[in-house]
């Protein structure tokens, strides 16, 4: 019997004299804490469209340019957009869309402006400064592009691991 050996040379030997579990399937659900037998690749884009990092309002960054603390610019409220939902329309200049976390953002519009950041009234909303194009933007793909390898043989499935497998449709 050899002594002397190393904890990486004991472990090399242990993996290698024990048998591999054949690969078995179970619902994502009761995954929890084993190890992935075959990659996952994503057949879905996500987010799959940009959408909303923040509640707020989505507007042209162009209408905001002259913003400021003694100069606010007012834009008319057009319609609300909620997570899941859609645009009924695309923006017009001048117009801001109430928007919630997660939800698309409509056509004609290039960044949001978080809620805490503007000033309602009737029928409107007052922005005391100007707003970066993409601010509070997720575009379509940040977390993952169809085609997008996710998960590799072997890995553990933990918490997010279930959370990625459901977000792509993984049962």
């Amino acid at each position: 019997m050899r002594t002397g050996v190393s904890v990486e040379e004991a472990r090399a030997i242990v993996l290698e004299a024990a048998a591999v579990l054949e690969a078995e399937r179970v619902p994502a659900a009761d995954a929890l804490g084993r190890a992935l037998a075959e990659p996952v690749v994503s057949t879905r884009t996500l987010p799959p469209a940009d959408v909303s990092a923040m509640d707020g309002y989505a507007l042209r960054a162009a209408d905001l340019a002259g913003a400021a603390r003694g100069a606010p610019v007012r834009l008319a409220v057009a319609y609300e957009v909620a997570a899941g939902g859609g645009a009924p329309r695309a923006l017009r200049p001048g117009e801001a869309a109430r928007i919630f976390t997660g939800a698309p953002i409509p056509p004609g519009a290039d960044t949001v402006v978080p809620q805490e950041e503007v000033e309602g009234d009737a029928g409107g909303v007052r922005f005391r400064a100007p707003a970066p194009v993409g601010d509070c933007v997720r575009s379509a793909g940040e977390d993952v592009r169809a085609g997008d390898a996710v998960l590799a043989p072997g890995d553990l499935v933990g918490p997010a691991q279930l959370g990625m497998l459901a977000a792509l449709g993984r049962s």
